[in-house]
């Protein structure tokens, strides 16, 4: 029933002249409290001086309306993020990098459609946020019914004289996704 009105709706837009579909996915809203919202430095400790420390989140599933792939050609889109680190000791440079895969695949064995450095400094809070283009690749992993999300914050404190600890809070993290009907 869902993929009759999806037709419906794209067959309606088809006939209109050059419109195009745009699909705004809260991605947000799929992801676990776990990972929107966590610690690190403290389990495990991250020391001063250390080097490069990566803890991998997720992965979690991202559901769209079916059909999706047999109506529309994607053309472009982007992805919005904002990130705040809330870093109580120590520094490090860092990045936040998201991942994507088909279901049945491992988003952590993609490369990182979205990679954002971030410095992070003592009893200081960072805020990041990007909108990066996504490449087609990506794109059209969001026409599938599911597409796998997994999130990597990489940290290095080697060049830091206290022990890092601190939290990450994901604010925004919205897909948008445009595609002209292939109906009509």
């Amino acid at each position: 029933m869902r993929r009759i009105a999806l037709l419906a709706a794209l067959v309606s837009l088809a006939s209109c002249g050059d419109n195009r579909v745009i699909l705004d996915v809260d991605i947000r809203s799929f992801v676990s409290e776990a990972i929107l919202s966590a610690s690190y430095g403290e389990n495990p400790r991250i020391p001063a001086g250390l080097g490069e420390v990566s803890v991998a989140l997720g992965p979690e599933t991202i559901l769209l309306p079916e059909g999706l792939d047999s109506v529309v050609r994607v053309v472009e889109g982007e992805i919005a993020v904002r990130a705040v680190f809330e870093n109580a000791t120590g520094s490090a440079d860092a990045s936040l990098a998201l991942h994507f895969s088909e279901p049945g695949g491992d988003p952590f064995d993609a490369e990182p459609a979205v990679l954002l450095p971030i410095r992070l400094s003592h009893d200081f809070v960072t805020v990041v946020e990007e909108t990066i283009p996504l490449d087609l690749e990506t794109l059209n992993l969001f026409l599938n019914e599911r597409v796998l999300m997994g999130l990597v914050i990489r940290l290095d404190a080697s060049g830091s004289s206290q022990d890092l600890r601190g939290s990450e809070r994901i604010e925004v993290l919205q897909a948008r996704v445009v595609a002209d009907p292939t109906i009509g």
